[in-house]
């Protein structure tokens, strides 16, 4: 099962501090690369999120980005609570009252001491803040995964038929690889004639000549692996892994050599005909594994 390395993933993450947006998004990469955009003060979260993305994810430039949900059905849980700020008046009041102070206590003053209790209160409930953010983080790695799946999908119909392409183009050689042969050893007999007219000092360099003829004609062994790794792509494809884009690299990389062989072995034009579009269907090809994780 192919794996595409770009996809976008993104859910809403409840947790004892407020709402959040969480998106996750990747890019082609060769290696893994993470990058986390979060507010300051959860940056103890950095780890663990890391962390749950290489378990699930190995190539690939993946972006996280987590913030503050601000959205107007979430004000509530904005704004500091009323009764705390009762709560708070009325203990500074009683502060204030027994060491005879007459200092007024405003409302910037309670709030400013909200959020250093909140802040407290969340460093506290660190082990909390990660279990909800996990629960929010699960589904919008699981939207993501989704969408990486569809995308390898749409893949894998694309070089399908490509590689379908390239094994017409190489049935077409093979069938025309013997009237190949035939035009050579017309060619090397040409040569042994004029054997016959030249002097025993040219004989062994005719020879030569004819030798590297025949080697030159001979296309079957490349015919044979390119075949080889053809059926392997098709297999690695089909097959249920999921991480296998530097195998078909590799296979894309021997395919390429095989063609190119072939090419520089031959002077029969339809058969360079076909080469040349093995090799423009096998460069598409290439540029969709570049994408595949």
């Amino acid at each position: 099962m192919l794996r595409s390395m770009t996809a976008f993933g993104r859910a809403t993450v409840m947790t004892p501090n407020g709402s959040y947006i969480l998106e996750i998004h990747s890019v082609n990469r060769k290696t893994l690369d993470i990058a986390i955009n979060i507010p300051r003060e959860l940056l103890f979260a950095d780890i663990e999120m890391r962390q749950w993305i290489s378990e699930k994810i190995k190539r690939g430039k993946i972006q996280v980005r987590l913030v503050k949900n601000t959205l107007t059905q979430n004000l509530e849980v904005a704004l500091p609570d009323l009764q705390l700020l009762k709560n708070l008046k009325e203990q500074w009041d009683a502060y204030n009252l027994s060491l005879g102070f007459d200092r007024p206590i405003t409302l910037e003053f309670l709030v400013s001491e909200i959020k250093k209790f909140s802040h407290d209160e969340m460093i506290d409930c660190q082990k909390t803040f990660i279990t909800s953010l996990k629960d929010g983080f699960d589904k919008a790695l699981l939207d993501f995964c989704k969408m990486k799946d569809m995308e390898g999908k749409a893949l894998f119909v694309d070089m399908k038929e490509r590689i379908t392409i390239i094994e017409k183009s190489l049935f077409a050689i093979e069938k025309l690889a013997p009237g190949s042969e035939k035009k050579y050893r017309e060619k090397i007999l040409e040569k042994m004639n004029e054997l016959i007219k030249i002097s025993s000092d040219d004989e062994d360099r005719a020879l030569r000549e004819a030798i590297v003829y025949a080697e030159k004609v001979d296309i079957t062994e490349e015919i044979i692996r390119l075949k080889s790794h053809i059926l392997q792509f098709d297999v690695y494809c089909s097959s249920s892994e999921i991480r296998i884009g530097r195998t078909l690299e590799f296979l894309i990389q021997e395919m390429q050599r095989e063609i190119n062989t072939i090419g520089s072995k031959t002077q029969e034009m339809e058969i360079v005909k076909n080469t040349l579009k093995m090799k423009s269907e096998l460069e598409k090809i290439r540029e969709q594994v570049q994408n595949i994780e």
